[in-house]
Order: structure tokens, then C-alpha cells, then sequence
């Protein structure tokens, strides 16, 4: 079941089904289990990018 609603709280008739979640991008497949009633859909499905950082480097040492 497609839907754009990631405020949608997960409750008992939504375990064993299939959500697929926009985050903005793409939609996201999410399996609904007994663990995650009570949660927002939007819980499970990153709208962000973890960032990445460069690491320094020395400049005494870098020739």
C-alpha cells in the first residue's frame, strides 16, 4: 500500500502488511511486525542522508 502519510501511527490492523513510505525522493518498503505498533511510519523510513565527513589532514605532512 503506497502512501505519502509518514505521521500515520502503525496500530493493530497494519501488522503482516506491506507500506511503501515516501521520504521525499523514492518510496521506501517497509514491513509492518508487532514490534513497531504504536510508532509513525515515518519512524522507519529516513527522509535524510547520514553525513559523511572527510577526514583532515596534516598540514606539516601532507607532502
Amino acid at each position: 500500500m503506497k502512501t505519502w502519510s509518514r505521521s500515520k501511527i502503525i496500530n493493530e490492523n497494519d501488522i503482516n502488511k506491506t507500506f511503501e513510505v515516501y521520504n521525499g525522493i523514492k518510496f521506501i518498503k517497509i514491513y509492518i511486525t508487532m514490534p513497531m505498533m504504536g510508532f509513525k511510519l515515518g519512524e522507519f523510513s529516513w527522509s535524510k542522508k547520514t553525513p559523511k565527513h572527510k577526514k583532515k589532514i596534516n598540514k606539516k605532512h601532507s607532502k
